[in-house]
């Protein structure tokens, strides 16, 4: 009998250094199934002293570890668990593990000021590297009030809304916007509309007239040799309802804009340059031209002595020819 999973790791595995994680994953078979831990790419894991290790029983242990001992490639990497035996093999779902180095955090409101009676909006500042792990359970203010995000903090007050003048010729059409008081806009919704004469349009409808109308395309002048946005216009009154199937030039050749015609040229990523206390992380931006940035991704970050540095959703041990690397120019004592 090939292998079956008696027990598969989860899709994300969060934790912190100082409380590390096990990763269980159990298969059961005839002959017994070995379990192997592998990348995304499909390379075997194995022991790393005091970061990473794998039990006889096939479990994947994280033990806590320091925050100057965080690796990347161990702590923030894609898994997936291979039972195999003579019989057969069988994988995982993959297993996103990330680990967070804990530390003191404080959060934060900015003051708002605001004419007495009216209201005003108070974001609640969190350090963006505990900001995924943390949620708002409560507001409180200097004088112990307390309040709970999940309910709504509406005033009961009569409102109207209304509907601002749209002059057109007659037999155009005109665009006509429901004006609805902020403070009660996210908790109502338009039903319909109606006109003087007690007739009634439902917002589902298309109420389109059918007329001809024609598109166009303003001309732009470059350089010869030079590249230009042409835009395609097309009536207001229609616009949601056609999309672009393709371009014809004045010669007859046409040109269809799921296709991506790039001009071959050299370019070069570079990145901004970030600075930062010892020991603080830091966020650096891989900045591509423009006009290759569509077609091309970044697969490693290198720094000037050699160390790779994979994003978590690419693991891989080669960087394929042609691809996008960003060299740091910049010493930086972590980066998470």
């Amino acid at each position: 009998m090939g292998p079956v999973f008696v027990k598969e790791p989860p899709n994300r595995v969060d934790f912190s250094n100082g409380t590390g994680a096990e990763v269980e994953c159990q298969a059961r078979g005839n002959p017994q199934p070995d379990i192997i831990w592998v990348r995304a790419d499909g390379t075997a894991v194995g022991d790393v002293p005091g970061l990473r290790q794998v039990l006889p029983n096939g479990n994947l242990v994280f033990p806590p570890f320091r925050a100057e001992d965080y690796r990347q490639e161990v702590h923030a990497q894609v898994y997936s668990c291979l039972a195999t035996s003579p019989a057969g093999s069988v994988h995982s779902r993959d297993v996103n593990v990330r680990a967070v180095v804990a530390q003191y955090y404080d959060t934060d409101v900015n003051k708002e000021y605001a004419i007495r009676g009216n209201s005003a909006i108070l974001k609640c500042v969190i350090p963006s590297f505990v900001a995924d792990f943390v949620k708002i359970l409560s507001w409180h203010t200097d004088q112990g009030e307390e309040f709970v995000p999940g309910d709504d903090y509406v005033v009961h007050q009569y409102y109207q809304s209304e509907v601002n003048n749209e002059y057109v010729i007659r037999g155009n059409s005109a665009i006509l916007k429901c004006s609805i008081p902020s403070f009660v806009s996210e908790f109502v919704q338009v039903v319909g509309w109606q006109d003087d004469q007690g007739n009634s349009f439902n917002p589902n409808e298309e109420n389109v007239v059918v007329q001809y109308y024609e598109a166009e395309v303003v001309s732009e002048y470059v350089i010869r040799g030079n590249a230009a946005i042409l835009k395609c216009t097309i009536p207001s009154f229609v616009a949601e309802f056609v999309s672009v199937e393709s371009w014809e030039g004045s010669d007859g050749s046409r040109y269809k804009p799921s296709t991506d015609y790039v001009v071959a040229q050299t370019y070069q990523p570079e990145i901004m340059t970030e600075y930062v206390i010892r020991g603080n992380s830091a966020i650096l931006k891989c900045s591509i031209p423009s006009y290759i940035a569509e077609f091309v991704s970044i697969e490693a970050w290198i720094r000037e002595d050699g160390e790779v540095y994979v994003p978590e959703y690419q693991q891989t041990d080669k960087i394929p020819q042609g691809i996008t690397i960003c060299h740091r120019h910049e010493f930086i004592n972590s980066l998470v």
